[in-house]
């Protein structure tokens, strides 16, 4: 143990006689959070109160979703509704919390937004139903949840543990009982 603690390779030479496995829901289902929600830096926000499995809400506002029965979502989720096209030119620009891609379909018209914000709409005015296939990441899912900060851009082993131990040499006195998660917010604007 005093090599572990010096040594990262002996540290992951380390057995145990048990494990714990980590157990995820997978499902078409939401989770309520009665409970509530404080801002915090970093785009993103702390809640504190209990978790209710329950059904997936049938329509949800593309903003704060985390907070819409949805807090430890990780995936891809679809988005749909019929706008109005006005007359070319026009330009759809999406800003973005959370959400790594956008795929935005409308009409015959398909665009990846990874790295750009912006999609040209060729398409005549008038209704057309708009489709968005948001993809998040393993945050929210995976954490850490606890750190008393909120977000980290400096996440490690020792971010995920409040007592000492191997990995966290010293025991946390920034921890949180709440829970951190990153803002999933998308915003459309043309």
């Amino acid at each position: 143990m005093r090599r572990a603690r010096l040594f990262e390779s002996e540290k992951n030479m380390l057995t145990y006689d048990m494990e714990i496995e980590a157990l995820y829901l997978v499902g078409d289902f939401g989770v309520q959070t009665p409970g509530t929600w404080d801002a915090l830096d970093k785009d993103a926000v702390r809640y504190q109160g209990e978790f209710i499995l329950d059904r997936k809400p049938e329509r949800i506002v593309p903003e704060h979703m985390e907070q819409q029965c949805f807090p430890f979502f990780a995936g891809k989720m679809i988005l749909e509704k019929e706008i109005d096209i006005p007359d070319a030119p026009a330009e759809i620009s999406v800003e973005r919390k959370g959400v790594q891609e956008v795929k935005v379909a409308l009409g015959n018209q398909e665009k990846n937004l990874l790295t750009e914000n912006e999609m040209t709409v060729d398409q005549p005015a008038g209704k057309a139903v708009l489709r968005l296939t948001l993809t998040n990441n393993l945050r929210n899912m995976l954490g850490p949840h606890h750190l008393e900060e909120g977000e980290t851009y400096f996440a490690g082993p020792h971010s995920f543990y409040k007592e000492t131990c191997v990995w966290n040499l010293q025991a946390h006195k920034a921890w949180d009982e709440g829970y951190c998660f990153v803002e999933t917010t998308l915003k459309l604007k043309g």
